[in-house]
């Protein structure tokens, strides 16, 4: 019983990552990462927060448009 539990919590901690990673992925805008663009921006457009604009961009720029599939 105490082993389904743990696995009922990983798998709900594995959705919440994929959530996450689904919603900054579908709000990524490329002016949100100040390092990549010459100017600042303050407040990051992507519904995650300046994480998920982060977040987003590494996934993208690592994996390409093979990151939407």
């Amino acid at each position: 019983m105490r082993d389904k539990k743990i696995q009922e919590i990983k798998a709900f901690i594995l959705i919440i990552i994929a959530i996450f990673c689904f919603i900054s992925l579908i709000s990524y805008d490329p002016s949100d990462v100040s390092f990549v663009t010459s100017r600042v921006n303050p407040h990051a457009h992507n519904l995650t927060g300046r994480v998920g604009a982060y977040f987003a961009y590494f996934l993208y720029i690592s994996l390409g448009y093979s990151v939407y599939l």
